[in-house]
């Protein structure tokens, strides 16, 4: 028999009953396999389904971030419709370029390379370059917007 609590005697079957243990109001293992909704610390009413296939793929990772960065991803998931763990993912995801240059910079500098300082100058270069790109294609956007509207 597969629990929700734990095998033994007095084990609860996975899903047969909100199991929460203690008085604590926020998602724990035992409700995993549960559909049964639990409130989070911000008073998100959430639905636990993690029976059901993920559409994205990878490993999972827990932050603690502070209420400053949680009240801004709440901002951009409110104007787009995105979660805060969508909102964050697309961030790194279009920063791993950028990360594994990084890491490669890290390991040189550990091995006591002096080139490791060219590789973080060469990861800068290209971050302050592709910004600027951006910048002027919003630019560009923006005024194309502006004729339009007259």
């Amino acid at each position: 028999m597969e629990t929700g609590t734990g095998a033994g005697v007095g084990a609860v079957p996975r899903g047969a009953g909100p199991s929460m243990c203690g008085a604590s109001d926020t998602a724990h293992l035992c409700q995993i396999g549960s559909n049964y909704p639990f409130t989070d610390p911000y008073g998100y009413r959430k639905l636990t389904s993690m029976d059901k296939p993920r559409d994205r793929v990878g490993t999972r990772v827990n932050l603690t971030l502070p209420d400053e960065v949680i009240a801004i991803l709440d901002r951009m998931g409110a104007v787009t419709g995105a979660g805060r763990a969508t909102i964050l993912r697309e961030f790194i995801c279009e920063s791993a370029e950028g990360f594994a240059d990084i890491a490669k910079a890290l390991e040189m500098a550990q091995a006591k390379n002096v080139d490791a300082f060219k590789v973080l100058a060469k990861t800068i270069d290209k971050s302050v370059s592709d910004s600027q790109q951006l910048s002027l294609d919003m630019k560009r956007t923006r005024r194309r917007m502006r004729r339009k509207s007259k």
